[in-house]
């Protein structure tokens, strides 16, 4: 969107009908500005489920039979036992979380289109909830507030005492499984021959990101956030060991002294994370919690903590070999992960080539076998847990934005968390830097 004088307003999806753009509705979604992709994502799809079925149910004059009638077949489906749809939608019924996050959106978009006109009637209106509905909503409160790492500043509970007319019923959270791990012991061959290319610049980039994700934790996604100076070498001894921050793609401050979005700007270039949804180049960036430890002025950053003693300089041996290509390559840009051509990685090459580096080991990818990248994160969290760490250390190392324990250790120096990482995981060169190992690296 581009206001009459040429600026930027920002990059939403907005419904566009018969009669023109939705108005109101591309306000609601302005004020909203600050929320995730995802939460536009659903938005967008939720209000567009409404009118896609009031265009083709046809009008009733009450608000909120008509609403009834769309959460009925939220929860039921258009198509009939014979297979057939009278309206025409086929749409099948949704599940209970879907259901919740779509009516949730319509009364969001309600409330506010009576707050601009109290004479339009409600399409949900509140009336008085019943004793196990409040119980519930207090459950919930106590455990966002004890969970939050701000919980001592977290407001109070409004909506005891009443409730939505309509509203999706809760269901039990059906049993799953753990997350699968990737399988320990294909690590090596998967980075040493799945990874492998004809490319050396290729093969090195990819073994830095999945190290990244097995031995640091990192989301897939926050790959794409990193810059090549957010990685500093730290000498310890006759070795040096990689110390990497990780900085919020817009609002962080590097220790130069420099706002992200800012020096972006001075490339021509926007955060990653406010790319539109439908560009390559997107990445999202989700909430962490700001560490103490890497002592930022505006906590807009997280230290990143290796686990395994070693691993923090296996990667140093990797980046270092990956600058001399980064030199020739000359990228206009300050990101760490790139292309052949300079580009920035994106995470559709990047699973691709990690798919392909799956299933040359005689892996399936998926999920189910712990063999997709998510599962490296999954790897690291497994281990931290195997090694006995504090639950506060463990969901520092992971960026968890929620904080547990927090009373009990206290603050914690990014010193002795690495003391702690180090010791608890003695055993990484054994298994993940053997000189068959590092002589591939150096080969690269």
């Amino acid at each position: 969107m581009i206001d009459p004088k040429g600026l930027l307003i920002g990059n939403y999806k907005l419904i566009y009908t018969d009669y023109g753009l939705l108005k109101e509705h591309t306000t609601f979604v302005r004020l909203n500005s600050n929320k995730s992709q995802s939460w536009h994502d659903d938005n967008v799809r939720a209000i567009g489920m409404l009118l896609d079925f009031y265009d083709v149910y046809g009008a009733i004059d009450d608000p909120f039979k008509l609403f009834l009638r769309f959460s009925e077949v939220l929860r039921n489906g258009t198509i009939n036992e014979s297979g057939h749809d009278p309206i025409g939608l086929y749409w099948p019924p949704r599940s209970i979380q879907v259901q919740q996050k779509t009516v949730s959106h319509i009364n969001a978009l309600s409330d506010f289109l009576i707050a601009l006109n109290p004479s339009h009637k409600k399409i949900n209106p509140l009336r008085k909830s019943t004793q196990y509905e409040d119980m519930l909503k207090w459950a919930a409160y106590c455990r966002s507030k004890n969970n939050s790492f701000l919980g001592h500043i977290k407001g109070q509970i409004s909506d005891i005492g009443v409730s939505r007319l309509i509203s999706v019923r809760h269901s039990l959270a059906p049993l799953t499984q753990s997350p699968k791990c990737f399988p320990k012991d294909k690590y090596t061959d998967f980075v040493t021959k799945g990874l492998k290319s004809k490319k050396p610049f290729i093969h090195l980039r990819n073994w830095m990101a999945v190290h990244l994700m097995h031995f640091a934790g990192l989301r897939e996604s926050e790959l794409c956030h990193l810059w090549v100076d957010d990685v500093i070498g730290i000498r310890d001894g006759r070795t040096i060991r990689a110390n990497i921050t990780l900085y919020h793609p817009e609002f962080g401050i590097d220790r130069f002294g420099r706002k992200r979005a800012k020096v972006l700007a001075s490339y021509g270039l926007e955060p990653r994370n406010r790319h539109a949804e439908k560009r390559s180049t997107r990445a999202g960036f989700k909430q962490t919690v700001v560490d103490s430890a890497t002592e930022q002025p505006n906590g807009y950053s997280s230290k990143i903590y290796f686990f395994g003693e070693g691993s923090d300089v296996l990667f140093w041996n990797l980046y270092s070999g990956y600058l001399n290509y980064l030199a020739i390559l000359k990228p206009s840009h300050p990101y760490l992960f790139v292309n052949e051509d300079g580009s920035v990685m994106t995470l559709n090459n990047f699973n691709r080539q990690y798919r392909f580096a799956i299933k040359r080991i005689g892996l399936v990818p998926g999920k189910t076998f712990g063999t997709t990248p998510h599962a490296h994160r999954h790897s690291y969290k497994q281990a931290l847990e195997d090694a006995g760490l504090p639950e506060k250390i463990i969901q520092l190392c992971l960026r968890h934005h929620s904080l547990r324990s927090q009373d009990e250790y206290g603050e914690l120096s990014s010193e002795r968390i690495y003391e702690m990482m180090n010791s608890a995981g003695h055993n990484f060169r054994e298994h993940y830097a053997s000189s068959e190992m590092l002589e591939i690296i150096g080969s690269l």
